[in-house]
């Protein structure tokens, strides 16, 4: 019975050691500055440190009603999520995409429309760094990939 309490007490400080030492090295890496850069109104022009990947998502939930047209929608974009891969020095690469769950209501009559948005690929490449007189700016270009379910093609959306 003492021997069994002994080799656990064992491997319970091993553990603790080994997970402070671990620690204690991956806290003397200097991690450069967290800048976010979900698909908004405006896009940061910082790109990500080359070796370094940057994984982003959310929730929005959107509501419209148009009462003299007897409207209504609740949107829910679900997984807003972009990935961004430090490749080398100002440039990284993208990938982005969003599921929607949209609920329209016209004139008592409602019509669910679900599934994948718009998912895109690409680069940004930050061309200039900002300084006393000109503002950080950057190039992205993206394509978007012919992905998403048959409910849902934002390119042939209509009520």
């Amino acid at each position: 019975m003492i021997k069994l309490i002994s080799v656990k007490l064992r491997c319970s400080l091993l553990f603790v050691l080994i997970f402070f030492s671990g620690k204690n090295l991956y806290s003397q890496r200097k991690t450069p500055p967290l800048i976010t850069d979900r698909p908004d109104k405006t896009e940061s022009p910082n790109s990500v440190v080359p070796g370094f990947i940057q994984f982003e998502t959310g929730f929005l939930y959107e509501k419209t009603e148009f009462e003299q047209l007897n409207y209504k929608l609740d949107a829910f974009t679900l997984g807003s999520s972009l990935l961004r891969i430090g490749l080398i020095k100002n440039l990284e690469l993208r990938f982005g995409g969003e599921y929607l769950v949209n609920k329209f209501t016209i004139d008592n009559s409602t019509q669910n429309i679900n599934g994948i948005n718009a998912v895109n690929a690409g680069v940004k490449f930050q061309f200039l760094e900002e300084s006393n007189q000109v503002p950080a700016s950057a190039l992205i270009i993206e394509v978007e990939l012919p992905v998403g379910g048959l409910t849902y093609d934002h390119r042939k959306q209509s009520l």
